[in-house]
C-alpha cells in the first residue's frame, strides 16, 4: 500500500504551504519518523483549516490543536468528521501570554476523566501565525516548555520579520534572536553544567524557516 506525500496532500487540500513554500520536502523529512505515532500537533494559524486538514490526513493517529486569534468556525465545520474529531480548535492571540496559557490549560484538561488529566505536550509545534517577530518570541518563550523531549518547534515564513514584503513588519528580531541562541550555546560548551541544563539539541534555518529541536530525554 503506498501512503501520499505531505507534498501530494498538501497540493490536494489546497495549502499555499505547498504552491507557495514548498515546505512539504522539508517537512517529508522531519516529520517521517512522527507519521503513524499518535503525537499531540500545535499548529498556530487556522485561516481556512486547509492546512490543519493536510496534517490531519497526514499524521492519522495524531491529536491536532489549533490557535487563531479569529479562528473560521465555519471552515473548522467543513473538515471532515474524521479530522475533525481530531482537531481541537482554539481562540487566543500568539502575542498574549495569558491567551496561550489559557489554550495550554485546556489541552492539558480536555478530558472530563480525572485519571486523563495532567500534562499534555507537543511532539510538533509550527508557528504560521502573524508572522510578527514580537509575537514569535512571546509564542516561543511561553511553548518551548511545552515541547516533547526530540520534538520540533517550526517558525514558518521568516522573510517577512525582514519588513522586505510588507513595510513596516518585523525588524529580523526572530532571526536574531535564534542566531544568538545559537552563539550562547556554542559559548557555554565547555561549562559541563551550563551544557546540560540546555535542552535545545539544534537549531537550523532551511527555506526560510527557523526548526529547533529539543534534546531527546536520556
Amino acid at each position: 500500500m503506498r501512503f501520499e506525500t505531505l507534498d501530494e496532500i498538501m497540493a490536494r487540500t489546497g495549502t499555499d504551504k505547498q504552491y507557495k513554500h514548498a515546505y512539504p520536502d522539508i517537512y517529508d523529512q522531519l516529520f517521517w519518523h512522527f507519521r503513524f505515532r499518535p503525537i499531540r500537533m500545535l499548529e498556530i494559524g487556522f485561516a481556512k483549516g486547509r492546512s490543519a486538514r493536510a496534517f490531519g490526513e497526514y499524521f492519522p493517529a495524531a491529536t491536532i490543536h489549533v490557535l487563531d486569534h479569529s479562528p473560521s468556525w465555519g471552515s473548522y465545520e467543513l473538515l471532515p468528521e474524521e479530522i475533525k474529531s481530531r482537531v481541537h480548535l482554539h481562540k487566543g492571540d500568539q502575542g498574549k501570554p495569558n491567551d496561550i496559557r489559557a489554550m495550554l490549560d485546556a489541552v492539558a484538561n480536555g478530558p472530563k476523566n480525572p485519571k486523563k488529566r495532567g500534562p499534555r505536550k507537543f511532539h510538533v509545534v509550527i508557528d504560521d501565525g502573524c508572522h510578527l517577530s514580537q509575537q514569535q518570541l512571546v509564542s516561543f518563550e511561553e511553548l518551548w516548555p511545552h515541547v516533547e523531549d526530540g520534538g520540533l518547534y517550526i517558525i514558518e515564513d521568516l522573510h517577512i520579520s525582514y519588513g522586505d514584503t510588507v513595510k513596516g513588519w518585523g525588524e529580523s528580531k526572530t532571526m536574531e534572536y535564534f542566531i544568538q541562541k545559537i552563539h550562547q550555546i556554542n559559548k557555554d560548551h565547555a561549562d559541563k553544567e551550563k551544557r546540560e541544563k540546555e535542552d535545545i539539541e539544534s537549531i537550523s534555518f532551511p527555506r526560510n524557516m527557523a526548526v529547533i529541536k529539543k534534546k531527546e530525554a536520556r
